[in-house]
């Protein structure tokens, strides 16, 4: 029971960090242009993604976001790795 509820908290937390990337960079799309942003990709997935290109916002708050999920689950290169993960995904289909 603890393994299936750790999975659903882990999904609410993905789906609430997806649903604040659509909120903060929609406005942008919005009024701005550029690529339509995607609803499956995480906060930390752009910022990956984005760092990975050298955007020194990116690369800003990459340190910050590591800093912080460094502390709290021990995980290194958090933002790399999650776009790498979601690069995966979208190529897997």
């Amino acid at each position: 029971m603890m393994a299936r509820l750790k999975s659903w908290l882990l999904c609410l937390f993905v789906a609430s960090d997806q649903l604040a990337h659509m909120l903060l960079a929609g406005p942008k799309y919005v009024l701005v242009g550029g690529p339509r942003p995607d609803p499956d990709e995480t906060i930390s997935g752009k910022v990956g993604r984005r760092a990975n290109a050298g955007a020194r916002w990116a690369l800003a708050c990459e340190f910050i976001i590591d800093a912080l999920v460094r502390l709290l689950t021990g995980e290194r290169e958090h933002c790399r790795a999650a776009a790498a993960r979601e690069a995966r995904r979208k190529c897997n289909g």
